[in-house]
């Protein structure tokens, strides 16, 4: 009798142990939405998301912008609740020569962290219309000489041309 009535405790115990582990379920996490939905290296990022569920006390970003070869060391960023369940964060992209970001959320729901899977962006290429003009060796460099340093050339020439002549004069 004494048997019985351990293994009824035991279970009465048991399930209401896996009742309340059960009854905080993962957060509901809609799909991640980035403005521009095209970014470039270098520009800014709006990441925006609705998550659903009971108590969540935080929501993280965690990208790090890449090229083929390395990358960035991750960034971690808190994201803030904007409207009702939607979550989101802006943030300016840094790496010049980066390709493609990675990223993932975190989320912390009634104290429980659930983790999405990572998801790899393409980074469009810069347009030459966008004001960037590369040199010669692919910098993205601002300050490259135009049209300015030929007019100064040949006005040095023109004025040692004449002043060559009036010496022989």
């Amino acid at each position: 009798m004494k048997n019985i009535r351990k293994v009824i405790l035991c279970s009465v115990v048991i399930s209401i142990v896996a009742a309340a582990v059960e009854s905080t379920a993962a957060p509901t996490i809609g799909p991640v939405t980035l403005t521009p939905e095209h970014p470039s290296s270098l520009s800014t990022v709006t990441f925006s998301v609705d998550i659903t569920g009971d108590d969540i006390t935080a929501v993280y970003l965690i990208y790090k912008e890449c090229d083929p070869s390395i990358c960035k060391v991750n960034r971690n960023i808190s994201m803030e609740q904007t409207t009702g369940t939607t979550y989101e964060v802006t943030t300016a992209l840094t790496y010049d020569e980066a390709t493609y970001i990675t990223y993932h959320l975190e989320i912390n729901s009634s104290g429980v962290w659930t983790k999405t899977e990572h998801v790899n962006v393409t980074l469009s290429p810069e347009t030459p219309d966008n004001g960037n003009h590369n040199d010669s060796n692919g910098s993205n460099n601002k300050n490259t000489p135009g049209i300015e340093i030929i007019l100064f050339m040949g006005a040095v020439g023109i004025l040692l041309l004449a002043m060559g002549r009036k010496r022989y004069q």
